[in-house]
């Protein structure tokens, strides 16, 4: 796939990250923190990680049961080309749907203590 340049991916670069770090199987917050490291090289912060997810769960490109996130088909469809993923798409797909409202958080979708306690179990891995 190449190196993303997520300065060109648009303003919601961090949710195609957090949509993408779960892909099919599901993820807790510490897989997602470490998926977006690995992807980005960086830790998202807890506004980053928290709006992310609470957009695109509103949004329905995502579902959330006993503490593990997990594309819905809405999310599962944007993540494929072909029947493989493909980050590019995903990314026009965030930008175009979430991109919309200049701020759609409706909320929080972790708390502060839940992201330290993630950040923490992910940083234990080393």
């Amino acid at each position: 796939m190449g190196e993303i340049n997520w300065g060109r991916v648009g303003p919601r670069w961090a949710d195609t990250l957090i949509l993408v770090s779960t892909f099919d199987r599901g993820a807790t917050l510490c897989d997602i923190i470490g998926g977006c490291d690995y992807m980005n090289h960086a830790i998202l912060t807890y506004e980053e990680l928290s709006g992310g997810l609470a957009r695109l769960l509103a949004a329905k490109y995502m579902i959330e049961r006993d503490g593990t996130f997990r594309p819905s088909a809405k999310g599962r469809r944007a993540q494929l080309v072909d029947g493989r993923p493909h980050m590019r798409k995903l990314a026009r797909a965030a930008e175009a749907v979430l991109g919309r409202d200049p701020h759609p958080t409706p909320g929080s979708a972790i708390t502060r203590a839940e992201y330290k306690d993630a950040v923490k179990q992910y940083r234990e891995t080393f």
